[in-house]
């Protein structure tokens, strides 16, 4: 089994764990696949923090090399529509190595500023290989905003 790797990203922590190599499972991409991309836990109130957590495949028999960039929108659906500042939310980007046939996950923490109005913030994590775009996954975190009245 690889041991599991910090990597810093944005001045945010992320880990990255590869598990022991085994033959791919028949349904796998040329060479990477995402396999979940997800926030743990999925909704908070705001002022409160989640794990965005995306977990890959290496469908390949060699080692890859991904670089990854993560991006975060805050969005307001017809149910909330509230006022409220949403900070931007810089791009973080890291690299990772997974090797033949090997499981890797990486992830980040997120926390929804107390004056935050959206009632979702939505990660999209964009993979590449070699500079070329092997993949796109996407998770929303649902902000649990409190009722107007």
């Amino acid at each position: 089994m690889t041991a599991a790797v910090l990597v810093t990203g944005g001045g945010q922590a992320v880990a990255a764990a590869a598990s022991p190599a085994t033959p791919p499972p028949t349904a796998c991409a040329p060479v990477i696949r995402i396999d979940s991309m997800l926030f743990e836990p999925g909704q908070v109130a705001p002022g409160g923090s989640s794990q965005a957590v995306l977990t890959l495949t290496n469908c390949s028999g060699v080692t890859q090399q991904v670089d990854e960039t993560w991006t975060g929108q805050w969005l307001w659906t017809s149910k909330s529509g509230q006022a409220g500042f949403c900070p931007a939310i810089d791009p973080l980007a890291w690299h990772v190595g997974i090797g033949p046939h090997a499981q890797a996950s990486s992830g980040t923490g997120y926390t929804v500023p107390a004056g935050c109005g959206a009632d979702v913030l939505r990660v999209t994590a964009t993979l590449r290989v070699a500079g070329t775009q092997v993949g796109q996954g996407s998770a929303d975190l649902i902000i649990d905003q409190p009722s107007a009245g």
